[in-house]
């Protein structure tokens, strides 16, 4: 898909071994899908103190939730020019660099930076309980079929009192909120999710 890059990709320079090379610039490059970028980003504070400056690429939708992550100097969405740089290093590559296991993976908690920026329906919406609900993956990935539920199967959460009900779903599998009569029940926040960076300030 667009936010993917393909998972072999060739550079003329050389891949990172992890060494230490305090005058090298990397380019970090996140090769595999949205959710990996977001759990693999915690191992570049890690790197910077290897090397000299580190570049991060990543998928558009994540660059501006991603920009302040500690250890990266400069990100860039897939679809921008690459600047120069000495070595290259896939993201996923960086657990095994870094020998990890269950008990070294990278601290500190959280890795992401927060978001605040206003948001008049969140504090406009009326008391109760805020549920965010999502019920589908990426049609395009080829084990979806395991990872989405359907709306329908969600319809007896509906009926508790007490609660607001908010859908963080993206995509065109958001529209089973008509299709499925629920639109006095969910709100539809698609259009206010530009980017991560907006969904993340939602939540």
């Amino acid at each position: 898909t667009s936010q993917m890059r393909p998972f072999r990709r060739s550079f003329t320079v050389s891949q990172w071994d992890g060494s230490f090379i305090p005058e090298a610039t990397l380019l970090i490059h996140a090769e595999q899908g949205l959710g990996d970028t977001l759990n693999f980003v915690r191992f570049i504070p890690r790197v910077s103190s290897r090397v000299g400056r580190v570049i991060f690429e990543c998928q558009r939708p994540l660059v501006r939730l991603l920009k302040n992550v500690k250890g990266i100097d400069q990100i860039i969405a897939y679809s921008d020019a690459l600047p120069k740089f000495d070595f290259h290093v896939p993201l996923l590559s960086l657990p095994g660099i870094f020998k990890t296991t269950p008990e070294n993976v990278p601290e500190p908690l959280p890795y992401i930076n927060e978001i605040q920026e206003p948001c008049e329906l969140m504090s406009e919406a009326g008391d109760g309980i805020k549920v965010g609900i999502v019920w589908a993956g990426n049609p395009a990935n080829p084990v979806n079929r395991f990872r989405t539920i359907g709306l329908s199967a969600l319809k007896e959460l509906f009926s508790v009192r007490g609660c607001l009900f908010f859908s963080l779903q993206c995509g065109e599998s958001a529209d089973k909120i008509l299709d499925e009569g629920l639109e006095d029940r969910i709100c539809d926040l698609r259009p206010l999710m530009d980017d991560f960076a907006a969904t993340a300030n939602l939540i």
